[in-house]
């Protein structure tokens, strides 16, 4: 099944409702139910509906449960408005000189806030910039395959091209290779597809993974306790904090009775100072070097990629902020905001414990 599939170009969509989709309408230990009856959509139909999924509906005069598709609504990808890096900005030379000009402002106040500071104003800035100064790359891509299309016939007519024209053709072949090695960039990002090889360039189908973790992610229905299944995103948000909130509530821990260590079984004083010296900027740079690019980001939109590419320039920021709360002990609450994902356990999981 798995074969035929992967060999046709189709995807399964997520569903809705009951899990089975036919039945023999027998009584008792005769009867049977199983699901039978699936929707599938290729790679062009999923990139006109990346959101679409099906929904079983009640069961009524048929032995099959009617299926309703559904495009996708407005209101059903509600989006976080936060600044990311994005890889792809590293491939303009604008990029450094941004975090140059903006990093290097001089800024009041502990390690901690200087840093915030710097790194919020300069990731506002590119993330501007690329909105007022970058051309989408997907209209880019078509224009430039357009004319490269274009000079190449003329090329190979009779009256042939100009110098001029000959130079215009190389230049918008060499701009369409960046571009596209641009969008495989962006898409790679949005993929996850960590285990295609550096160089193996497929737009289409880091586009179609994109996609199926977008569709395979999102929460069309949801089931809490005795109340009856909702839709809107609103109440579905309610729900998983409210089934969060009670599952997450902390407890004080009662440390009496707790065994009392001999001076022979605890850390001996030679460890303990190696322990408590202070943290030197190679170790802060060793740390950060093992970070994994192409990672999503925290809530500040830091990545790896942001980290390693810069480490020259934000050196001097990051080790003293890092520094001052290794002897402070005193951390930023922002430091401590994550991004908590919601992972399904299940197929089409549709209760907050199947989170």
């Amino acid at each position: 099944m798995e074969a035929a599939l992967l060999a046709n170009d189709l995807q399964e969509l997520p569903y809705v409702g009951t899990h089975h989709t036919w039945c023999n309408n027998q009584p008792g230990a005769a009867r049977v139910l199983v699901r039978l009856d699936r929707m599938f959509l290729n790679s062009a139909g999923l990139a006109h509906v990346p959101l679409a999924s099906i929904r079983h509906l009640t069961r009524i005069s048929s032995d099959h449960c009617p299926i309703l598709l559904q495009l996708g609504s407005p209101n059903s990808d509600r989006r976080s408005r936060l600044f990311r890096f994005e890889d792809v900005w590293l491939s303009y030379p604008m990029c450094s000189k941004l975090v140059q000009r903006n990093w290097s402002r001089a800024d009041l106040g502990s390690a901690a806030e200087v840093l915030k500071r710097k790194w919020s104003r300069t990731l506002r800035a590119l993330f501007f910039w690329s909105k007022n100064k970058l051309q989408d790359l997907g209209a880019l891509k078509s224009r430039l395959e357009a004319e490269v299309a274009d000079l190449q016939v003329r090329e190979g007519s009779a009256t042939g091209i100009s110098e001029d024209e000959y130079r215009t053709l190389i230049s918008k072949a060499k701009e369409l290779a960046a571009t596209l090695g641009r969008l495989e960039s962006w898409w790679k990002k949005r993929a996850k597809a960590r285990w295609i090889k550096e160089g193996d360039a497929n737009t289409t189908y880091f586009h179609s993974m994109a996609s199926n973790r977008r569709r395979a992610n999102r929460i069309v229905q949801l089931t809490y306790g005795e109340e009856d299944p909702v839709e809107d995103p609103d109440q579905i948000e309610r729900a998983f904090m409210d089934f969060f909130s009670n599952k997450w509530t902390g407890e004080t821990p009662d440390l009496s009775g707790w065994p009392a260590l001999p001076q022979s079984q605890k850390v001996p004083p030679a460890a303990t100072a190696l322990l408590a010296a202070d943290i030197s900027d190679e170790e802060i740079w060793a740390a950060i070097r093992d970070l994994k690019p192409n990672r999503s980001p925290g809530r500040d939109g830091m990545t790896a990629s942001f980290l390693h590419s810069f480490w020259l320039t934000i050196k001097k920021e990051v080790c003293s902020a890092l520094q001052e709360f290794f002897r402070t002990g005193l951390m930023p609450p922002e430091w401590k905001e994550t991004l908590v994902v919601l992972i399904p356990k299940v197929p089409n999981a549709a209760q907050p414990d199947k989170f």
